[in-house]
């Protein structure tokens, strides 16, 4: 029981010593926000359609500070789309530009970039294109914000724009690795005293 006590007493030691057990550890998880394309017009005024963006905020690139403009992009930070459109689903890998990018505005999201790849998805075979925007310039220098805009019926076709909201889904933290190390440290000295008491 001596020898258990004082390999105990090393691993407690080395774990302070190393900064794994601390009151201040970080906690990563994957941050999630649902959106729903509504208020069309055109063709599809009426329809909703809906889909969901993801990313891991451990990772440097996507540590939003919350000051100013700044962006998660599919390339740099790991970003992943999903949205479901006249019966496909489309993900970051089917971006024309292959760099989907989700912006804020102090903290805030305020845009959405992607643009369905024309060389994965033949125009003439499902029929329409879409793209989601930040903003557009018309020919007066007047900018303003265009979420969704698409096209069916051929790249001619009827076409129409429409809104994005957005909300985020309510997440719970992970302990990051070291974390959890430190959490093993406690229930070994739970489980040895316990046992020392019996």
């Amino acid at each position: 029981m001596k020898i258990r006590h004082n390999i105990l007493k090393v691993f407690t030691g080395l774990s302070f010593g190393l900064g794994i057990i601390s009151s201040g550890s970080a906690y990563a998880a994957t941050v999630t926000y649902d959106f729903t394309v509504k208020n069309l017009d055109g063709s599809l005024a009426g329809n909703t359609y809906s889909g969901y963006v993801e990313y891991d905020d451990s990772i440097a690139a996507n540590q939003i500070t919350g000051n100013g403009s700044e962006y998660i992009t599919s390339r740099k930070g790991g970003l992943k789309f999903y949205f479901n459109f006249l019966g496909n689903t489309f993900k970051e890998i089917h971006d024309e530009s292959k760099r989907t990018q989700l912006g804020f505005k102090n903290g805030i999201v305020d845009s959405l970039y992607f643009r369905i790849d024309s060389n994965e998805y033949d125009y003439s075979r499902i029929g329409y294109l879409f793209n989601f925007i930040g903003y557009s310039t018309d020919e007066f220098g007047k900018t303003s914000q265009v979420d969704f805009s698409y096209t069916i019926d051929g790249i001619n076709g009827s076409s129409g724009n429409g809104d994005v909201v957005f909300s985020r889904r309510a997440s719970t933290p992970i302990p990051e690795s070291n974390s959890l190390i430190g959490i093993g440290a406690i229930a070994a000295t739970a489980l040895m005293m316990k046992s020392k008491k019996a």
